[in-house]
């Protein structure tokens, strides 16, 4: 039976899993694997999407067929796509039913961002997406392996860290939106003492991705528990792709400014 909870979330599912045994009807129930499955499934469009259209993108240049309508409608792409990943990341969220279909949705124009994002930094900063996929992949592993050993426990203290964290990371955003107004003080030269502040804050970022993520393989562990309906894996699912495009964010944010910095050095 299901598991009692009070998060809203659980709670609406443990009602349907009780439904489904009062009708008296055989349902498929998720699985921690089956998150995974589709959490990796998820991740491969991305990086589908992504790597599409940064090649015909690149071919069209090559042949110098670049015009500029063809150069507004890859800056209106690039400048959509996560509004449109954000609105169907935000639907998924909401709705079970929906969730599929805005999984691969978000998974789509969130790669198409990523994969642009990423050919601009590879032309300033050769090789820095494979250290940073390296980088991603080695977080995802060590936390998933932390969890399954339950080297780190998801209880009521850790909650409330992540929770004052979070308003910790708003201050600190805050704040350093505020200095950058402040005239003759660039926080984003690397020239500046200040850039070492701004690689410990994404640094911090960083860690609380791992922390996030940990928190979403207890959630793939819980519908499990309560044998939730199979459709609730692609809910978590979505929600473990958000943070994982969070994670790459953040170790992108790093590695530009350590390069910036090692590159001012020499």
């Amino acid at each position: 039976m299901a598991l009692n909870s009070t998060n809203p979330v659980f709670k609406r599912v443990e009602s349907e899993v009780d439904a489904h045994y009062v009708e008296g009807q055989e349902v498929k129930t998720a699985t921690f694997n089956g998150v995974l499955i589709k959490t990796g499934i998820l991740f491969l469009v991305a990086l589908a999407a992504g790597a599409l259209f940064v090649f015909l993108a690149n071919q069209l240049i090559m042949q110098s067929e670049v015009n500029g309508s063809f150069l507004a409608v890859v800056v209106a792409t690039v400048i959509v796509s996560p509004l449109i990943a954000f609105v169907s990341c935000l639907i998924g969220t909401f709705s079970v039913k929906a969730a599929p279909t805005c999984a691969i949705i978000y998974s789509i124009f969130e790669g198409v961002f990523l994969g642009t994002l990423c050919a601009l930094l590879e032309m300033v900063y050769s090789g820095i997406f494979l250290v940073a996929m390296t980088s991603l992949f080695m977080i995802f592993g060590i936390t998933l392996l932390m969890y399954s050993i339950k080297a780190v426990r998801v209880t009521k203290k850790f909650y409330r860290f992540m929770l004052i964290s979070l308003f910790g990371i708003l201050g600190v955003s805050l704040t350093t939106f505020l200095i950058s107004f402040i005239p003759g003080l660039d926080v984003f030269d690397a020239n500046s003492g200040l850039i070492w502040v701004l690689i410990i804050v994404d640094a911090f970022m960083v860690f609380y991705g791992a922390m996030m993520l940990i928190m979403d393989f207890d959630r793939a562990s819980n519908i499990q528990e309560m044998n939730a309906p199979k459709k609730y894996e692609w809910q978590v699912s979505l929600g473990m792709m958000l943070t994982i495009v969070w994670l790459l964010v953040y170790i992108l944010r790093i590695l530009v400014r350590i390069l910036a910095v090692v590159g001012r050095k020499k």
